[in-house]
């Protein structure tokens, strides 16, 4: 199937059906990607790093939500240029630098989720015309309060930890660094392989989680989601505008994925809010409502299990007589 199909149906919850490999798109008849060096993917990931040092300042002020989801999406960008200006066998100050942007992302993830699911618990608050369930929200919204400080502090206290200054110094003196580590043509097969890679992975979690249903099989394809997508806005960034069709795919699947995770993260949290001694004995009516709402939003789970299956739809890995890029 064609890029132009996979435009065409991505609107539909229907089907999707991506059955030629995203390398096949971003192959571009023009030989854009070609033309890509080592200094033009050098200047690319010189902005990112510009832009993920930028947001350190707001995540250390407690800015807010959107400063710590924004710090986690480029410390993606900058880690995927990372990978592919520097490939595999990487030296050492390669190799620390990537284990540092995975580490920050770690450490913001459960501040991250806090702020998420305060959201969905305002939500519901504002829904609901009944108090009582208004009060049993708002005791789950406590309990977020108070983790989401605890997370805070402790994210922070990482930060400072992984010396970020010192690792955007790092960075830049690797980019400017002599030219050593590979050529024009390394370079591209860096690409293509790293895409071709994260494709077999996202067909394989694709049907693990399709096999089993179970959420931490669905939670591995939304990972795999991820690596795809941004492996091939890496080549959009590079020039190659043949790639935004499956990446308008590639970004509502993981709308969908994210909409599934954050409900789970919201399950998590009325658990752990029913979990504690105090509440169950001092609101035992609320936790009855909590628990109603669980159930319910299980079933609310499952059909949204089926609408990401409906629009990842069939793909299939193409022969290596097919994946022919920068050929």
């Amino acid at each position: 199937m064609g890029i132009e199909s996979i435009a065409m149906m991505s609107g539909s919850a229907e089907a999707v059906e991506p059955t030629a490999s995203p390398i096949e798109q971003i192959a571009l008849a023009d030989g854009s990607l070609v033309r890509v060096d080592r200094d033009v993917l050098a200047r690319l990931m010189e902005k990112r790093l510009h832009r993920f040092w930028s947001l350190v300042p707001k995540v250390m002020g407690g800015d807010g939500p959107e400063a710590v989801h924004d710090l986690r999406v480029w410390s993606r960008r900058l880690q995927q240029s990372l990978a592919a200006l520097f490939p595999k066998p990487r030296r050492g100050k390669v190799r620390r630098l990537r284990r540092t942007l995975q580490r920050v992302r770690r450490s913001l993830g459960e501040w991250r989720d806090c702020d998420v699911v305060l959201e969905l618990v305002a939500r519901e608050q504002r829904r609901t015309r009944s108090r009582a369930k208004k009060q049993a929200w708002e005791a789950v919204s406590d309990y977020l309060r108070e983790k989401r400080n605890h997370e805070l502090l402790l994210a922070q206290k990482k930060l400072l930890k992984y010396e970020l200054p010192d690792l955007a110094g790092r960075a830049q003196q690797l980019l400017d660094s002599p030219a050593g580590e590979g050529n024009n043509e390394l370079v591209i097969s860096s690409l293509r392989g790293r895409i071709e890679s994260a494709w077999a992975q996202w067909h394989s979690a694709l049907a693990q989680s399709r096999k089993t249903r179970q959420a931490g099989d669905i939670h591995a394809f939304r990972i795999a989601s991820k690596r795809l997508r941004y492996r091939i806005e890496l080549a959009q960034d590079l020039g190659d505008e043949g790639t935004r069709p499956l990446l308008s795919f590639l970004k509502k699947l993981q709308e969908a994925l994210g909409v599934w995770h954050d409900r789970q993260t919201l399950h998590q949290a009325i658990a752990e809010t029913m979990a504690r001694p105090q509440f169950l004995l001092r609101q035992p009516d609320a936790a009855r409502l909590l628990l109603a709402e669980l159930q319910k939003d299980r079933l609310r789970q499952n059909a949204a299990v089926d609408h990401i299956f409906r629009l990842a739809g069939e793909s299939t890995m193409p022969s290596s007589e097919q994946t022919q890029v920068g050929r």
